[in-house]
């Protein structure tokens, strides 16, 4: 019975990491200038000249580093649940992306708090960044934008929607 017990509590702190995790001591990676060549001409002021970020965040979302802002940036938005938001990060397109497009669905899913680091690290004004609410093939939650109770304001609730969404990332 003990050998069953050791057996089975052996995994679980390993799984577990026999401890919490300590954000503060997690490496950081600096990304400067030199490494954002989208940003030659961009006048910065001195908090801009090298952005910390955590190397995790960097390791976990690399495909949303790196993207030319020229026309801005997309931040794609999905839930999962009432509560539950994902974000993913794609260069600005004029034209609609088709909503089960490759491009869409390889998003990875970035809390408001990793998206708001993410974006920290480019040099484009909030008015360049579109908030462009997304209905995941996958989920079969509706946001509440989405939903018509009949004689409401379809633009108006979307409209709040993003409202809501700026202010998860801009506080």
């Amino acid at each position: 019975m003990k050998k069953r017990i050791l057996f089975l509590l052996v995994p679980l702190l390993l799984l577990s990491g026999c401890g919490g995790h300590d954000d503060a001591s997690e490496p950081k990676t600096t990304i400067s200038k030199s490494q954002r060549p989208w940003t030659d001409g961009m006048v910065f002021s001195g908090a801009m000249d090298s952005v910390p970020i955590h190397s995790a965040l960097l390791d976990s979302f690399p495909e949303y580093f790196g993207l030319d802002p020229a026309k801005g940036l997309d931040v794609i938005v999905w839930q999962m649940a009432p509560s539950s938001y994902s974000f993913g990060l794609l260069e600005h397109s004029e034209t609609q992306r088709d909503w089960i497009s490759r491009e869409l669905m390889a998003l990875k899913g970035a809390s408001a708090e990793q998206m708001r680091e993410i974006l920290a690290t480019y040099a484009v004004p909030e008015e360049e960044i579109y908030i462009i609410p997304w209905q995941n093939p996958i989920s079969s939650y509706l946001p509440a934008y989405c939903v018509n109770y009949g004689g409401e304001d379809m633009d108006a609730k979307g409209e709040a929607y993003i409202a809501e969404i700026r202010g998860m990332l801009f506080g």
